[in-house]
């Protein structure tokens, strides 16, 4: 094997690392190459916000670590300054408070259904861009159009499972069903 780095929890000795999403890692590299490297405290907090939602979006197992990161990110989340995340709070009528339920199921929905419905750059455009109005908004739209899909979904699987009253258990698909 090359000379590198491996990014790999289930390669962690501790297994409360073992669960770790995507941004977790990377907000834990980060920390490693940040002994070398100063680092403002109000970056800190919005990769920890970023770091929160990814935590509980991604539906990782609550333990210590990622129990640690959820909660602290929600912290940062709400007194994050940067424009997409209090423009986002807004949206979601989440000015005065949050927490992980509100993160899950209301703020990372609108984010995840731009990915399902368009393309994940616009979401990267939001939080990259000082003025995130327009996509933050792009943001609903698409988070409405996934609701009216999964009702049409939903409706449309209870009326094919109509057709097997005798089975226990279904697997249910069609064409046009992932978003």
């Amino acid at each position: 094997m090359p000379d590198c780095i491996i990014l790999n929890p289930k390669m962690h000795p501790n297994p409360e690392y073992q669960e770790i999403c995507g941004a977790g890692i990377t907000f834990v590299l980060l920390r490693k190459l940040a002994q070398h490297f100063t680092v403002p405290q109000e970056t800190w907090s919005d990769i920890l916000a970023l770091v929160g939602m990814a935590t509980i979006c991604d539906v990782v197992p609550l333990n210590g670590v990622n129990h640690k990161l959820a909660n602290m990110g929600v912290k940062a989340l709400l007194k994050s300054h940067r424009p997409v995340l209090r423009r986002l709070r807004e949206a979601c009528a989440l000015e005065d408070g949050l927490d992980e339920k509100d993160v899950g199921f209301r703020i990372g929905p609108r984010i995840n259904a731009v990915g399902r419905l368009s393309h994940a750059k616009e979401v990267i455009a939001a939080f990259i861009n000082d003025d995130p109005e327009p996509l933050v908004q792009f943001m609903g739209t698409c988070n409405e159009e996934r609701k009216l899909i999964q009702t049409r979904i939903v409706s449309e699987a209870l009326m094919m499972a109509q057709r097997y009253p005798e089975d226990l258990l279904l697997f249910l698909g069609k064409e046009g069903w992932h978003p």
